[in-house]
This record gives structure tokens, C-alpha cells and sequence, in this order.
């Protein structure tokens, strides 16, 4: 079940290579009691997790 922001806490972030150069695009995101997300073309992301999942 999804929360919404209200309720829960905003994870965001964005994923790079190993070098810490290069974004990674298209990357799914997963956080345990959380809304699933995917990395945009920069490696942006945001998810919203539940307070006790983060």
C-alpha cells in the first residue's frame, strides 16, 4: 500500500556509477513498506516510504 507524502517521509537521491561520474537512468528504486520508483534520465529519484520503513 502507497502512502502519502503526509504520512510518511520523501527519499530521494540520485544513483551513479561506481566512479560516482555517471548517472544512471531507468533504475528502479525499491524501499521496504514503500512506493517503488525509477531513476529519471539524470538518476534522479524520489520515493515515499512509511516513518517505520526508513
Amino acid at each position: 500500500m502507497a502512502c502519502r507524502q503526509s504520512d510518511g517521509k520523501v527519499i530521494s537521491g540520485v544513483v551513479v556509477d561506481s566512479e560516482g561520474k555517471l548517472a544512471l537512468p531507468s533504475v528502479i528504486i525499491q524501499v521496504k513498506a514503500a512506493t517503488n520508483g525509477t531513476t529519471d534520465m539524470d538518476g534522479k529519484f524520489s520515493v515515499v516510504a512509511s516513518a517505520n520503513a526508513v
